[in-house]
């Protein structure tokens, strides 16, 4: 059970943030994409804070991706001067597949998630 279909805007908002997140920004980031995804979705909230209480940023940002888009494939990549870029796509050859960029996977992967979501709520579909 996932939360009623976000405001555009705010999804919008909470994506600028993440595209402009920094490392030491992450965990609250998490949160806060878990808060407006999963608020009335107590116990997946919950594993998801846990997790990035214990550190595991990248493990939380997974649970999120698993939790609002089952069954999504995903794909990170290091850059090599640093950062990350993380696609995420349906398994479906030709699906429309959302790139995120950042400091760390965690924010990469978040942006992605939070790319994907926007775009079908833009179009009137759920993404999943």
């Amino acid at each position: 059970m996932t939360s009623p279909t976000p405001d555009p805007s705010e999804l919008a908002g909470l994506l600028a943030r993440v595209e402009q997140g920094t490392a030491d920004q992450q965990w609250a980031l998490i949160r806060d994409t878990a808060k407006m995804l999963l608020d009335i979705d107590d116990l997946a909230r919950s594993r998801v804070n846990q997790l990035t209480d214990a550190g595991g940023h990248l493990d939380a940002a997974l649970a999120l991706v698993e939790r609002v888009l089952p069954g999504w494939a995903w794909e990170l990549t290091r850059w090599t001067g640093g950062g990350y870029t993380t696609s995420i796509s349906q398994y479906n050859p030709g699906d429309e597949e959302f790139r995120g960029q950042g400091p760390t996977p965690a924010l990469a992967l978040l942006s992605a998630l939070l790319k994907a979501l926007s775009a079908s709520v833009g179009s009137g579909e759920e993404a999943s």
